[in-house]
């Protein structure tokens, strides 16, 4: 089961530049927002990661939450500008259309195509070496609560020193943590993820 939640992927490269203009995790959630300190370019290749990305994470986060759709939900997260006023809405679809056609159209013929190693970057463009993994489900995750509903995740690699199942035991324990704030044990225990987090703590030794 899934709850009434929705998943927004938040790549390193982007939270380093809010980290540095101190911008809230909310940002994240308004696409014409980041238009003031990224490209086009660059806006449209996090919506790809969100877009393409999404299906190829864990599974039991993908059966938990709902995939955030940045574009259609494109004016429900605007903020206002500098000035305190909020941006004018011509302007916002105007900017949305131009993504939306990189995204859903040119993208796949003229620009790199994101994967997991995407979402571990320090700069858009920018993936890992080769030999790092392009599959996200070996990626351990961190998600977090932004607002209304909508939760972020971030991603890092293993430690190659530690076996896997532990480590994602961990993101899950976490992860459990979080949603138990927002939602009754009822509802948790039913989804994908603490299916996920009661199969990996049998199989760590931690639950008999």
């Amino acid at each position: 089961m899934s709850l009434n939640a929705s998943l927004v992927i938040v790549p390193d490269w982007l939270d380093a530049a809010l980290a540095n203009k101190k911008w809230g995790a909310e940002h994240v959630l308004d696409l014409f927002g980041l238009s003031r300190i990224l490209s086009t370019d660059d806006v449209s290749f996090y919506v790809a990661i969100n877009t393409f990305c999404f299906e190829e994470t864990h599974v039991a986060l993908k059966e938990t939450f709902h995939r955030l759709n940045l574009i259609d939900g494109a004016k429900q997260h605007l903020m206002n500008e500098a000035n305190g006023q909020p941006p004018r809405l011509e302007d916002v679809d105007l900017f949305t259309k131009k993504v939306g056609d990189k995204v859903y159209g040119s993208w796949r013929v003229n620009m790199t195509m994101p994967d997991a190693r995407s979402m571990t970057s320090v700069l858009p463009y920018m993936q890992q070496a080769e030999e790092i993994s392009k599959d996200a489900a070996e990626y351990l995750f961190d998600v977090y609560y932004i607002k209304d509903g909508v939760f972020g995740v971030k991603f890092k690699l293993r430690d190659k020193s530690r076996s896997l199942s532990s480590q994602l035991l961990e993101c899950y324990d976490k992860l459990i943590g979080t949603l138990s704030t927002f939602y009754t044990f009822e509802q948790i225990a039913m989804t994908r993820a603490f299916q996920e987090f009661v199969t990996l703590s049998r199989a760590n030794g931690d639950m008999t």
